[in-house]
């Protein structure tokens, strides 16, 4: 029951400050969460007591570190792989090139998503919001947002329309995009030690 009263009146003020625009210290105003982000913002606030937690008066949230690494390493592994079918010409290279292209799209997704979740960036809607929101937070640069663009439809193509894939035109899509997801990981991992954000407590350290 205390720590309910607690909760209720902490919810009081959260809301106080974000309905009459005033933030609390440490916060610009045009920073602001919304929807989601806010609720995980004020559920942290109150449930986060444990001092290693936070920094200053800021409460820090948890990005699975190393599960984003072992993606990252999946998809360098993946790229080797990937470079050495020359030209899909047998069933099994058709095969592979499939398993490579969807892989590596689903790896930038997981990897994309994990960073948006962890440091409670806008909630994406899409893959290509996810793609936007790497691009608007500098994780990646406009022309990796565009190569991550054109390559993703083909996981629907793969998924759904397998029967009519186009291997020779997927090679060379993926081909041209391979500079994109080569440099990817490091851009991540720069974000990860660098990057600004509420976000500095990880799991599994």
């Amino acid at each position: 029951m205390i720590r309910f009263i607690e909760t209720r009146k902490f919810l009081r003020k959260e809301i106080f400050f974000r309905g009459t625009g005033e933030a609390p210290a440490g916060e610009a105003k045009g920073g602001m969460r919304k929807g989601p982000g806010l609720c995980y913002h004020i559920a942290s606030r109150i449930f986060s007591n444990d001092k290693s937690l936070k920094r200053g008066n800021e409460p820090l949230y948890f990005v699975d570190r190393k599960k984003i690494e072992e993606t990252l390493l999946y998809m360098e592994k993946q790229l080797e792989t990937l470079s050495s079918i020359r030209s899909p010409d047998k069933e099994i290279e058709k095969a592979a090139l499939e398993r490579i292209v969807l892989t590596l799209i689903d790896s930038f997704l997981d990897a994309g998503n994990a960073l948006i979740d962890g440091f409670i960036m806008r909630d994406p809607g899409s893959y290509n919001d996810i793609v936007d929101i790497l691009a608007d937070e500098k994780v990646i640069t406009k022309k990796m947002a565009e190569d991550f663009k054109s390559v993703i439809p083909m996981r629907k193509t793969i998924m759904q329309e397998y029967l009519a894939i186009d291997h020779g035109q997927m090679h060379r899509m993926i081909r041209q995009a391979v500079p994109s997801f080569a440099a990817f990981p490091d851009r991540v991992r720069d974000y990860l030690k660098h990057g600004s954000g509420p976000v500095s407590a990880f799991k599994n350290e």
